[in-house]
């Protein structure tokens, strides 16, 4: 997907997106960012854990390209 992408659900997305806007407090389940070096978790390496707070802003390292949610909603762009 290209542009933004508002995303609620809770399937695995494909996403080609540099930053995720916590639209409501989410759960981030899994993340992949393709400038996170292999073998290294993106949510480690980016410090995500837990609940992530509304109008929290991550920044891909490279370029993020997929993402699952527990819940809450983000907008990726």
């Amino acid at each position: 997907m290209y542009g933004s992408v508002k995303i609620t659900g809770t399937d695995a997305t494909t996403i080609e997106a540099h930053v995720i806007e916590v639209l409501a407090d989410a759960v981030i389940a899994a993340l992949t960012d393709d400038g996170v070096p292999s073998g290294i978790d993106a949510l480690t390496d980016h410090g995500i854990s837990g609940a992530q707070a509304e109008n929290e802003i991550i920044y891909a390292k490279g370029k993020f390209t997929s993402i699952t949610l527990t819940s809450g909603s983000v907008l990726v762009y």
